[in-house]
């Protein structure tokens, strides 16, 4: 009996000591940012499938950053695409929603 009165309170105090060093820290910023977009179609372009690519519009989200052309297709015109060949087997529905996670690269 003594011995598990000894062990619930060292884990308490470990606890209470994990707790307590992670005070006055600045909250994690993760270093990438994230964009959302959804998937208008696949270019058919080869005989072979899986070399085609899969086409994202990144308008999704108000005011987002520019990484992509402009493009015609279907009779509609796109800003912010992207053309991936990664992209999964089950985001590869027109209409899907896709999210994808980047980094900012600078030179210098």
């Amino acid at each position: 009996m003594r011995q598990i009165i000894l062990l619930l309170i060292g884990s308490i105090v470990i606890i209470t000591i994990l707790a307590s060093g992670s005070c006055n820290k600045p909250p994690y910023k993760p270093d990438y940012k994230s964009i959302t977009g959804f998937v208008i179609g696949k270019e058919t372009c080869n005989t072979d499938e899986s070399q085609d690519y899969w086409l994202i519009d990144f308008t999704y989200d108000p005011n987002p950053p520019t990484v992509g052309d402009t493009l015609l297709f279907n009779g509609n015109t796109y800003t912010n695409v992207l053309k991936t060949k990664g992209l999964d087997q089950r985001l590869k529905v027109i209409g899907m929603s896709v999210s994808i996670d980047y980094r900012i690269i600078s030179a210098g």
